[in-house]
């Protein structure tokens, strides 16, 4: 994989500590909701772009990439409509600027193949979605750390790896 230039990508929208604009990509509105309320109740102030699929994330980046005002972290799932998110992770690593965008994959697959496929994608952490809202609230507040600078790529052009992919269920688990 051929290792991408970084002196000519627009700047994320400035942030403190507290202060993220985040999109986030999920075909259920109560998810939507449910984040909103859990990066209240983690008491992050963040704003968020929410989109239904695929393409319609793409076309939300891109739009915000002709502005100079890239988000500073994409919460993914993967199943939806029209452009799943292992189709977005593509698209996002074939666009020369999109692709540095950190990406949380937030789905209810604990399938290990999906693991495997988003991390070596080029999703930086993927997160199974809680059952309960309090364990929510605790992945809202890592948003911040997760935000962050990119690390430097090695070699490979890929993040490393955050998460063991042997630590997930094997693909007989739904």
């Amino acid at each position: 994989m051929q290792l991408r230039p970084t002196h000519h990508r627009p700047e994320p929208v400035t942030t403190d500590a507290t202060d993220l604009e985040i999109v986030m990509a999920d075909d259920d509105e109560n998810e939507q909701l449910l984040m909103v309320l859990a990066a209240e109740e983690a008491g992050m102030r963040a704003d968020f772009t929410f989109v239904n699929e695929g393409l319609e994330l793409m076309d939300v980046l891109k739009k915000l990439h002709r502005a100079d005002r890239l988000p500073n972290l994409i919460v993914l799932d993967l199943m939806m409509p029209m452009l799943d998110g292992h189709g977005v992770l593509d698209e996002l690593q074939a666009h020369p600027d999109l692709w540095q965008i950190p990406v949380v994959v937030f789905t209810s697959s604990t399938r290990r193949s999906d693991v495997q496929r988003s991390l070596e994608g080029g999703a930086r952490w993927y997160e199974t979605k809680p059952s309960v809202f309090s364990q929510l609230v605790d992945v809202v507040r890592t948003f911040p750390e997760r935000a962050a600078p990119a690390p430097a790529l090695n070699p490979t052009g890929k993040y490393p790896v955050t998460k063991a992919i042997d630590a997930i269920q094997p693909d007989e688990s739904h």
